[in-house]
């Protein structure tokens, strides 16, 4: 499947992201927003900053329910722990790895 960011950026509105300008790139934080995601379509593109789920805290995995399907590995999350995560900003939708995002443990402080 050929994952497209404009399918999953309203999930991540808030969230920091680097700007690639055709002279410049810089990063902005909270920079997604919607009229971030009407620029898709110009020369500004962007990427948003994730965290991958490794990158959990101790407290953040405390608060956190999931179901694995043991017959397939699956995992599922509750609509709350969703929600959660994604407002914590997680990869959940495997964007780091396509190239569309930008791993936040990567970032230099």
């Amino acid at each position: 499947m050929n994952k497209e960011l404009k399918d999953y950026l309203h999930l991540y509105l808030g969230c920091e992201c680097k700007v690639y300008m055709p002279t410049i790139d810089f990063e902005l934080p909270g920079c997604i927003t919607e009229l971030t995601i009407n620029l898709l379509n110009t020369p500004f593109r962007f990427k948003p900053i994730l965290r991958p789920l490794s990158d959990m805290t101790d407290e953040e995995s405390n608060v956190t329910k999931w179901i694995k399907y043991s017959d397939t590995g699956e995992i599922r999350y509750p609509p709350e722990t969703f929600v959660f995560l994604l407002s914590k900003h997680f990869d959940l939708f495997g964007l780091i790895e396509a190239g569309l995002a930008i791993d936040k443990t990567t970032l230099k402080p």
